[in-house]
Parts: structure tokens; C-alpha cells; sequence
């Protein structure tokens, strides 16, 4: 009998920490000689076992089943000796608890293995314990069963590696009761090492034999046969050969791929599953009308279905290809739209913004169109920013996007105030998976106060603009948020006219490469160049270039690397600004990492200025909090030892 759902059971854990007590609508249990170190583990057993039951007052049978369960979460726990009774003292379950004493495991020795590192035979020997446990221990509980279990793994392994008839024979355990330990002897018969002799396929394909050149001088072992040919049939798929099979036949250590590609399919139609709202309705046909008529490609496929869920209109999507012909497919989409209005709201800090709130409104498909409204605003140390955008993520029912954004700010910079209106609007493409483009257009209306700078040192103060650009972004990384392998580059060209007249050029490239499992390194190289007529004085003070902050060299605070104005105070900025990057991370615990980073750079005129330095990065679903410290290593006078940044996202 199940607890019913409206139950709410509550837990508290004594101040005396040898106590465990459980209270639930009638029922009480109480856990005595729990030692402190495990009473968490007690704790949420017990939560568990009263939530599965039907009782709600204390019974024989009740505390009986608890006693079986708690002691048998001590023997996972590594009390091989454990003991709990129990008994019913008025309305509560009271469970006695005799720990003994805690064997963990011991030194663990290898006998017959000649090939591979222990340490890593120690990890699979010891998985079930880690893994139930849910972390990794240099002294993990003694559990027999794990290992009994670990030691299957063991076997695998080896077996993995080339020892088709690798044997780990039963362990044998010696326990050490002054140390409270458990020492372990694995015993291992190798065998024979086969390695992958002549590999071959039916057909002569050039991309199929670079997966057999992979498997050159590796240990042989029916995975790797099994995981080439599951990569072979991807590669006949992504050509459009729908009904491809490939079969292998293995003669001691040569493998032959036996390969039918059968016809190349094109899509003739797209169905969509009833329910889709007008608006859904229009976006995947703008995605996916596209594929009618072309050769079927699940990468192209797996692409537009990730474009549509970009829209946040959907929260799932399910597109499943059919044959509808001896050599046609027909696309079926299915799905669940997603909620369309959405609040959220963030406080937070930043080195060069300070402390920030932020608040967002969005509806997606709106009016059933398909479209989304946000209207958001932001309030930071260094002034307030509000904007309401409106995004059409398939106009005229094409691939392109187009955003028109509204939007004010105020910012308060050293000695100088801007406030600035502008109306922006952006067409957008994805023309595959690593290729971006976008062309924008924005006009704005500016007005710049200060009293301690001259009218050289600001530029203009009361300004309009109309600007005109165009980006081009290869984005070849493995993820845009956190990567740890590619590559990148971005281009980005900006003509400006009005009360200011200049051309813009921005190029951006990065490259990242691990090392090992835990180790990557990357490097990157930026520089933008502006050109005007006038000159830097003749260009207001917002527009110029800078240098110098979290994503540049990061010995200096955000944009203070360069000239300053006469009251040294306010960075002037230049017309040119170039930074190189490089960096190694190394990787502490699971989503926390260890860096060390080297920037160089320079602003117009200015000679290369330098960092090296030290960061932390803990991994979020939204990119990585990184806090880091760039020291000065050439400083002059008047430039800082170095500088703390605190925010988001990697440098580059």
C-alpha cells in the first residue's frame, strides 16, 4: 500500500548527531547510535522506505522491514558487522543501531597483469561502490558485493583490450582488523593479445577506409568491430542511402565489411502531426520545405529540427523519416509546444558592471504567428537599459530571421554620461551547422555629458547615427557555450554615417585542442581597425575602440589599457585594437577547472602590453562563472600590478 500523495513528510536530524528521527502524519521513527559521518546516508533511507509505506502509525512489521533496510545499507556502507534491532515504544519505530567497526578497502594487488595500469583496473573494480555512493574515494567502503561485480568489469576491460580469453579469477580478500581494512588480490590470466590484422570492406570508399586506417596496430576486440560498422552505415545514411546495411564476418583478427548500400532516397513529403498551433504550423514549414525534393541527410535533418527548437516554441520534437517508396521518404513531426509566456528575473555581479538586476517578460508565438515579443530591462551600477524586441523567426516563411529591437540606455563610464536611443533590426541565416551570417541596420540618437574632459578628449556630445554591417561566423567548435575542441572565426564589416562618418572591421578567430582527459588548451587572436576621415576627435568617445578587461589582456581593468585623458582618470580608446590569447585549463573536480593564461595586446599606438595569470571556471548550463587574476608583468607608471574579473563565458 502506497503512502498517499498529499503526505508531507518532514525529517530532522538531532543537534546530538547520534540521533536520526522521521516524523510523518502519525508515524515516528527514531534511529539511535548513528555515528555522524553516515547518519546523511540513514537519514535519506529511512525518508525512502516511509514514503514507499502504507502505514501510519509505528508496527511490529514496520520497524522490522526499517531494521532490514538500515542494516543493510550499513553493509553498502562498509560495516560488515553491523547490527540493528528494533522495538515499538509507544507511537514511535525505535531502532537500535550496533555499527561496529568500518572496513573499507585495502591495498589491491595484481597478479598476471603485465599490460595495463592498475589505476585504471582500480577504477572499474570499484565503479558499483563510486558510483553508488556518487563520488570518488581513495578509501572506498569494503562492499563484497561491488567488487565481485568490479571484478566482472575487470575482465571486460582486459578483454577490451585485445585478451579475447582474458580471465579475472574470484578474489580473494584478507582482512586486516587492526586497520579496519580489507585487502584484495586479483589474480589474472592475459592470454594471447590479438590485434587487428587485415581490415577490409566490399565496396571502395575512401571516407570507409579512413575508419580502417583508425584501427590499424589497435587491440582487437568486438566493440571496436561493431562501433566501425554502425559508422559505416552512418556514413551510407548521411548520403542518402536510407535502407544501407553493412554486415561484418571476422576470421581470427581480419574483418571484412560486407556493404549493400541499396538506393539513395529523397524526401517527397513532410506531414505534420495534428495539434500544432497556426503558428507552430508555419515555422516547420519554413524549416523543413526546404528538404522536399533533396536527398535525404539525417545530419540536415537533425539540424533543422535543432533550428526550430531554437525558436523556444517547441519543447520537443520528433522527426521520424518513413519510406513511402522504393526510394522516397516522407517526414512525420510530432511534438509538444512549449509554454508561451515566460517571467524570470536575475541578480547578480559583475567586475565591469557591478552589481545588476535584471528582469525579462517573453512570449513565444505570439498571436499564434509564431513570432516572440520580449521586453526586458536592467539596471547595473553603470546605469539602466530597457529594450523591446520583436522576432519573426521565419520571414516570409524562408530560413531567415528578422528582429527589430527598440531600445534605451544610459551609462555612466568614468567621467562621462551617455544616453543613447536606437532602433536596430537584423536579418539572420543559418546556413548549416557551422556557418552563420547576418546583416543589420541601426539608427540611433546619442547625447554625452561630462565636466571633466575637453571636447577633444569626448568628441562629439549630441549625435546621430545610421549604421549599416554584415557578419560571417564559421563556428567549427564542439560546443558554443562550453568548448573544449575546433575552431572559430568571425568577420564583421560596419559602415556608419550621420554626425560621424567611419568604416568598422572586426575579425575574431579561436582554436581549442584537449590534451588529455582533464587537460585543453586553446588560443585566439582578435583585432579590429576603425577608419575615419577626422581622425579620433572628430569619433565620439563610446564609439572608439578599447582594450584591456575580462575578454582582452587581462592585467588591466575593463577598457583601461591605453591613453587616458589629462585628468588620468578616463580612457580615451584608439582606432586600433589587437589581443592574442592562450590558455590551459586543467580540470580540478567534475565542472570546475584550473587555468593558466597568457593575453597580449595593444591599442592604436600603444606598445604590447602583457598578462599572465590564474583563473577558476565552474561549468553552468548557461557557460562558465570564471574569475580571474592578470598580472602586470611589464608595468608602467601609472598602470595597474594587475586585475580581478568576475563573469560569464570564457575570454574567447
Amino acid at each position: 500500500m502506497k503512502l498517499a500523495l498529499f503526505i508531507f513528510i518532514t525529517l530532522c536530524l538531532c543537534a546530538r548527531g547520534d540521533v536520526v528521527v522521521v516524523e510523518a502524519h502519525g508515524l515516528r521513527v527514531r534511529v539511535d547510535g548513528v555515528s555522524k559521518d553516515v547518519s546523511g546516508e540513514v537519514k535519506a533511507l529511512v525518508e525512502e522506505q516511509a514514503a514507499l509505506t502504507g502505514d501510519t502509525t509505528a508496527t511490529p512489521p514496520l520497524a522490522d522491514d526499517l531494521a532490514f533496510f538500515v542494516r543493510m545499507r550499513y553493509r553498502d556502507l562498509g560495516f560488515r558487522e553491523a547490527v540493528v534491532t528494533w522495538k515499538v515504544k509507544g507511537d514511535t519505530a525505535l531502532l537500535l543501531v550496533n555499527e561496529g567497526e568500518r572496513f573499507r578497502v585495502g591495498v589491491i594487488s595484481y597478479v598476471g597483469n603485465t599490460s595495463q595500469k592498475e589505476s585504471e583496473l582500480n577504477a572499474y573494480l570499484l565503479r558499483a561502490t563510486r558510483e553508488r555512493l556518487g563520488r570518488a574515494s581513495a578509501n572506498a567502503p569494503f562492499v563484497e558485493a561491488d567488487l565481485k561485480a568490479g571484478r566482472e568489469l575487470v575482465q571486460r576491460y582486459f578483454q577490451a583490450q585485445g585478451f579475447l580469453n582474458a580471465v579475472v579469477e574470484p578474489l580473494v580478500f584478507a582482512p586486516r582488523v587492526a586497520s579496519h581494512t580489507v585487502d584484495v588480490l586479483v589474480r589474472v590470466r592475459e592470454g594471447k593479445r590479438s590485434m587487428f590484422g587485415v581490415v577490409r570492406a566490399t565496396v571502395q570508399d575512401r571516407e570507409v577506409e579512413k575508419l580502417f586506417k583508425e584501427l590499424q596496430g589497435q587491440p582487437f576486440n568486438e566493440v571496436s568491430v561493431e562501433t566501425v560498422r554502425k559508422k559505416i552505415v552512418g556514413i551510407y545514411e548521411q548520403r542518402g542511402h536510407y535502407v544501407a546495411t553493412v554486415t561484418s564476418q571476422v576470421d581470427a583478427a581480419d574483418v571484412v565489411y560486407h556493404v549493400e548500400p541499396g538506393p539513395v532516397f529523397h524526401i517527397t513529403n513532410v506531414t505534420l502531426a495534428p495539434g500544432f498551433s497556426k503558428g507552430a504550423q508555419r515555422i516547420l514549414r519554413s524549416n523543413f520545405k526546404r528538404e522536399t525534393g533533396r536527398i535525404y541527410s539525417p545530419g540536415e535533418v537533425e539540424f533543422l529540427t535543432r533550428a526550430s527548437l531554437d525558436t523556444a516554441v517547441f519543447s520537443r520534437l520528433d522527426v521520424e523519416p518513413g519510406a513511402s517508396g522504393t526510394d522516397t521518404l516522407t517526414l512525420h513531426i510530432s511534438g509538444t509546444e512549449a509554454q508561451r509566456t515566460t517571467l524570470s528575473a536575475s541578480l547578480g555581479y559583475d567586475t565591469f558592471s557591478g552589481a545588476f538586476l535584471s528582469a525579462e517578460a517573453r512570449q513565444v508565438n505570439f498571436m499564434d504567428s509564431g513570432d516572440t515579443m520580449r521586453v526586458k530591462a536592467e539596471v547595473t551600477t553603470n546605469g539602466f537599459n530597457a529594450g523591446i524586441k520583436w522576432l519573426d523567426p521565419a520571414i516570409f516563411e524562408t530560413p531567415y530571421s528578422l528582429d527589430i529591437e527598440l531600445a534605451a540606455q544610459t551609462f555612466n563610464f568614468f567621467d562621462y554620461e551617455r544616453r543613447t536611443l536606437s532602433l536596430r533590426t537584423t536579418l539572420k541565416r543559418r546556413w548549416n551547422k557551422h556557418i552563420f551570417s547576418n546583416v543589420f541596420a541601426e539608427a540611433s540618437i546619442h547625447n554625452v555629458e561630462a565636466t571633466l574632459l575637453t571636447l577633444d578628449e569626448l568628441g562629439p556630445t549630441d549625435y546621430q547615427l545610421g549604421q549599416l554591417g554584415a557578419e560571417l561566423v564559421l563556428d567549427y567548435r564542439d560546443s558554443p557555450l562550453l568548448p573544449t575542441r575546433g575552431w572559430m572565426s568571425s568577420l564583421t564589416l560596419t559602415s556608419a554615417a550621420g554626425d560621424s562618418s567611419f568604416l568598422r572591421s572586426d575579425f575574431a578567430f579561436a582554436f581549442y585542442q584537449p590534451i588529455t582527459k582533464k587537460l585543453r588548451a586553446g588560443i585566439s587572436a582578435e583585432s579590429s581597425v576603425i577608419r575615419t576621415s577626422g581622425g579620433i576627435a572628430e569619433l565620439p568617445i563610446d564609439l572608439r575602440l578599447y582594450n584591456g578587461g575580462a575578454t582582452s589582456v587581462r592585467s588591466f581593468p575593463e577598457r583601461e589599457l591605453g591613453p587616458r585623458s589629462r585628468t588620468g582618470s578616463t580612457p580615451l580608446g584608439g582606432l586600433t585594437s589587437q589581443t592574442a590569447s592562450a590558455e590551459v585549463s586543467y580540470e580540478l573536480v567534475p565542472s570546475l577547472e584550473l587555468a593558466l593564461f597568457g593575453d597580449a595586446g595593444s591599442l592604436s599606438t600603444t606598445d604590447l602590453r602583457y598578462a599572465i595569470g590564474l583563473g577558476l571556471r565552474y561549468k553552468l548550463p548557461i557557460g562558465p562563472l570564471r574569475i580571474d587574476y592578470g598580472y602586470n608583468p611589464t608595468r608602467q607608471a601609472a598602470e595597474p600590478a594587475g586585475a580581478l574579473h568576475i563573469t560569464f563565458g570564457y575570454a574567447f
